[in-house]
């Protein structure tokens, strides 16, 4: 049995996450999870070294004091986190999602929260992590994708889908192709991924592509038909893959972008650039992210 993991935090990102995840949520009738995961905790006492600057009394006295400092934010942390997920529930409840939802309210890293949540599935591909693009505090107009995001995208074995400004039904999606490992894992989770069924797919290869490239080409297209997808194949004559895409998502009302994201070590992507950062970039569509 699959499930639907949303992750909520407040921020302007909070309401596409959820419209995406109810969507997935009424195509599958797998259970959602809201999840909200708080800043871990701080180990104030034992970490502050006061030896020799004040005396013994007033060393107990000033440790006493930080910890009521620490627990104080920790209970306002706390009263937060409810509250962000209470709004959650609230708009799901009012989109007409009432039924198989779970609230998760963990403190924590996040990513280590989430491979506690999936690591145990039996099949990666029937879960879904949705998430915004950015985090709280971001803005929409500010230009950069979230720290989290490719962390989460790199360390879990099932896909990512991130949230975008604007949502809307997802009836059409594209397929960023170029031939290698992940884009073919991509094909493949697509293949199997049953909120996609019924959705038209377009499968795309940006540049020249030589005789092999092509016919990898139309493999992955001849999977997708087997699975059940119509499918467009299409070659885009162009240098600048990001900027391909985005125009071809803009021409054909494309509701959705499929990646085989950050194929390449992080310090190939901080040395040269990732194209998956140049795409989440470029495009203002959701994302579904797969490695």
């Amino acid at each position: 049995m699959g499930k639907i993991i949303a992750c909520v935090d407040g921020s302007i990102w909070q309401n596409p996450v959820c419209d995406l995840a109810i969507q997935a949520q009424q195509r599958t009738d797998y259970p959602l999870i809201l999840l909200h995961a708080a800043p871990p905790p701080r180990h104030t006492g034992q970490s502050r070294d006061l030896s020799g600057q004040i005396g013994l009394g007033a060393k107990k006295t000033l440790l006493a004091q930080l910890a009521e400092i620490d627990a104080e934010k920790g209970k306002l942390i706390r009263e937060e986190g409810q509250k962000i997920l209470r709004q959650a529930g609230n708009y799901l409840q009012q989109q007409g999602l009432v039924d198989n939802v779970e609230i998760v309210h963990r403190r924590g890293v996040l990513v280590d929260i989430l491979k506690g949540m999936t690591q145990d599935e039996d099949s990666p591909d029937q879960v879904l992590v949705v998430m915004g693009k950015k985090g709280e505090g971001a803005s929409y107009t500010r230009e950069y994708i979230g720290s989290q995001l490719e962390e989460v995208t790199r360390s879990l074995r099932c896909p990512v889908l991130v949230a975008s400004k604007h949502v809307q039904p997802i009836r059409r999606f594209v397929i960023a192709f170029d031939g290698r490992e992940t884009a073919q894992k991509a094909v493949q989770t697509v293949c199997k991924t049953p909120w996609l069924q019924d959705c038209q797919a377009h499968i795309v290869m940006v540049g020249s592509a030589e005789e092999e490239q092509q016919n990898i080409l139309y493999r992955a297209a001849e999977n997708l038909q087997q699975a059940g997808f119509s499918t467009l194949p299409e070659i885009l004559k162009d240098s600048q893959i990001d900027l391909a895409i985005a125009d071809y998502i803009r021409q054909n009302k494309l509701d959705c972008l499929v990646i085989g994201a950050w194929a390449h070590h992080k310090l190939r992507n901080l040395l040269i650039g990732s194209t998956t950062t140049s795409l989440l970039h470029s495009t203002h569509v959701p994302a579904l992210l797969i490695r």
